[in-house]
């Protein structure tokens, strides 16, 4: 009875069984057209601002005494903590209505653009108060979530804006031996709606696509194998059956004991 009640199922230990696997946009890559295909290899791909991400701004320009004027107080930035670097970086927080506030500049919509569009459009600004501005732009918390059947999962903040597939899961050591290659799945939001893509790492082809890179905050989930889920199921039948020896040995020795 203990070995039958110990059977283990893929229903047992996989994640997100409840979505519409229906609704889930099944990567093709042989529906990519050629102008995607281009963007990737031209190193074009640039991730598009959401609410919630922490933009690092800084500016110079040829008079650093007008400069300081726009120079951000510790008021106006929020910490974003580097869990393994234990580090504090700071920057500004995009609002839940896609708006960050700067210094003197006031307000400023950024959901939906690049770090390169925001670039433009604050030193389209700033040439009204300084001298050849030069502004740099760019993300705190590029962060990726992978989860499920790699090495080390967890929460991984990224440097680059130009994140690809097989870098988060290479900084997350790998698909373990047990992974499912062929149904990696992504969770993205989307103007605050779940996407979930479907990815067969065996493609060859896989390069090609358009969701080859990453966009912050996305979950990569990588499900159990078929040879987890059998190693595990023998581990619970094996454990019962050596109880149930180690029992009728004590018996036997109580028995003959007397």
């Amino acid at each position: 009875m203990i070995n039958l009640s110990s059977c283990i199922t893929r229903k047992d230990i996989t994640y997100f069984q409840t979505l519409d696997r229906s609704k889930i946009d099944t990567v093709n890559v042989n529906r990519e057209t050629n102008d995607e295909a281009s963007k990737l290899r031209t190193a074009s791909y640039q991730a598009k601002i959401q609410e919630g991400d922490i933009l690092n701004i800084s500016i110079s320009s040829l008079n650093p005494e007008a400069t300081s004027l726009f120079t951000f107080q510790a008021a106006a930035k929020i910490g974003a903590v580097d869990q393994f670097a234990n580090t504090l970086s700071v920057g500004f927080l995009v609002d839940g209505e896609g708006n960050i506030q700067l210094p003197i500049l006031g307000g400023l919509n950024v959901k939906g653009k690049t770090t390169i569009e925001i670039r433009k459009e604050i030193e389209l600004r700033l040439t009204k108060y300084l001298e050849s501005p030069v502004v740099s732009v760019r993300f705190v918390n590029f962060k990726i979530t992978l989860m499920g059947d790699v090495s080390r999962p967890g929460v991984y903040t990224f440097a680059s804006e130009r994140v690809s597939l097989f870098e988060a899961l290479s900084t997350a050591g790998d698909l373990t031996i047990f992974g499912n290659r062929r149904t990696l799945q992504i969770i993205r939001d989307r103007e605050g709606k779940n996407e979930s893509i479907m990815f067969d790492l065996t493609d060859k082809d896989l390069l090609k696509t358009k969701y080859m890179f990453l966009h912050p905050n996305d979950i990569l989930y990588v499900e159990p194998g078929k040879g987890k889920i059998a190693s595990a199921d023998n581990t619970y039948r094996i454990l019962p059956m050596l109880l149930t020896g180690l029992n009728i040995i004590a018996l036997l020795y109580y028995r003959l004991g007397k």
